[in-house]
């Protein structure tokens, strides 16, 4: 049994896993740095009738100096739907995350998250959605 825990144990090659997640190493120069920068980053629906489908468009700036890249969205339930920029987002030019919220088969106060995966730091910015569903 100690044979197999220590041939399962993994040498480290002495660089961190930060670097991966590290905008300034992936760039090539830690003064080149892209910032996402929101007018805001939550949004409340309000009142809602169950089975209506909102949307709002989350907008956002780069206000970095470099190239700013969306690698993905997550959403924790299959209510919301998100629509971001696929390509680079150049330093000053501003884009927008869309998020769509499906209220059918909801009821009450309802509360939802998408993260963003980006090159920045901190690599992950999480929007929110609020709406009270009201039954019909």
């Amino acid at each position: 049994m100690l044979l197999f825990f220590s041939a399962c144990q993994q040498k480290s090659n002495g660089l961190s896993s930060d670097i991966v997640k590290n905008s300034a190493s992936a760039q090539g120069d830690s003064n080149l740095k892209p910032i996402m920068t929101f007018e805001k980053t939550e949004h409340d629906f309000g009142d809602i009738m169950q089975g209506e489908v909102v949307e709002y468009s989350f907008k956002f700036t780069n206000t970095g100096n470099a190239d700013l890249i969306i690698s993905g969205a997550r959403t924790f339930c299959g209510c919301t739907v998100s629509d971001y920029p696929r390509n680079p987002v150049k330093p000053g030019q501003s884009a927008y995350v869309k998020v769509k919220f499906d209220s059918e088969g909801k009821s009450g106060k309802n509360y939802k998250t998408i993260t963003l995966s980006t090159n920045c730091t901190p690599s992950e910015v999480v929007l929110t959605i609020k709406a009270n569903v009201i039954v019909p």
